[in-house]
């Protein structure tokens, strides 16, 4: 591979780390913001069922999100973009 292909997947990598980080953000945003109106309708006396489906589901999505951006980072450790010791396995998607 040359060296500008090589940097155009870096970019292209970089552009995704950085889609992947605010994705995640914005899913722990999501799941605050859910849990803060699943204890309010609990107060107040509602079935807060499908309020915990929809956390539940918020929970999956977040576990996923950390897991791509932990495939971006590996690709970018990979493509020396980052030290190895850089990457890490997220505390999301540790089993």
């Amino acid at each position: 591979m040359d060296a500008s292909v090589a940097m155009l997947g870096r970019s292209a990598e970089q552009e995704a780390l950085a889609r992947a980080e605010r994705d995640i953000a914005d899913g722990e945003r999501r799941v605050t913001d859910q849990i803060v109106l699943i204890e309010a309708l609990r107060r107040d006396g509602h079935d807060v069922s499908e309020a915990e489906k929809l956390l539940q589901t918020f929970l999956e999505t977040l576990v996923a999100w950390h897991g791509h951006r932990d495939e971006i980072l590996v690709e970018l450790a990979r493509q020396g973009a980052l030290p190895s010791t850089h990457v890490q396995q997220s505390p999301m998607t540790k089993e």
